[in-house]
């Protein structure tokens, strides 16, 4: 096996184990096991479940901000509405190819700290782009808020409830329902 394959292996036994039972709760050697390595092999790779949590994560982040900084080089146009749909369709297929991970990490075994580390990613999108456009006043920190909630109760909805709309579709919902008001 070549260590790519390890660690696919590795990473996709701590997501079922994930489903199963809280994060604390996983051993090294169940991985090592439901990923067919032995322990030495695990740990030539990582030195606790916990790591293999945050590796995970931040190579969840890490591609979230790399689709943010496409969006918000992205100038709002009310006349070219579909070059933000462009980018905007980027961050859901993204999420739609990592939806095992999400329900994992945002499950009742998850990462309690993740939803809030979630919300700060989008934060730092949305005053990102605010200020881009020159869009910051008064009422910035309630856009914020409002942003922040409407952006992951959707993904949240779409996901749990929802996974047979295609990507591209709820990119279309979430630019009407987010983005129309700085399109108004």
């Amino acid at each position: 096996m070549t260590e790519k394959e390890i660690i696919t292996k590795v990473k996709q036994a701590v997501l079922d184990l994930m489903i199963q039972k809280a994060i604390p709760k996983i051993r090294a050697f169940e991985v090592a096991d439901r990923a067919g390595i032995s322990r030495s092999t695990l740990y030539r790779y990582y030195s606790s479940v916990d790591e293999i949590v945050k590796e995970m994560q931040h190579e969840f982040f890490e591609s979230l901000r790399e689709i943010n900084k496409y969006s918000i080089s992205d100038k709002f146009d009310k006349k070219q509405p579909e070059k933000l749909l462009e980018s905007n369709k980027l961050l859901f297929e993204f999420m739609n190819e990592n939806r095992d991970f999400y329900l994992a990490i945002t499950g009742p075994h998850g990462d309690g700290q993740f939803r809030h580390k979630e919300r700060m990613l989008v934060r730092e999108y949305y005053g990102g782009k605010m200020a881009y456009e020159g869009l910051t006043n008064e009422f910035t920190e309630a856009t914020l808020v409002f942003a922040i909630a409407g952006h992951e109760a959707l993904i949240d909805y779409w996901i749990r409830q929802r996974p047979d709309i295609p990507p591209a579709v709820v990119a279309s919902l979430a630019q009407k329902l987010m983005y129309g008001m700085f399109l108004l």
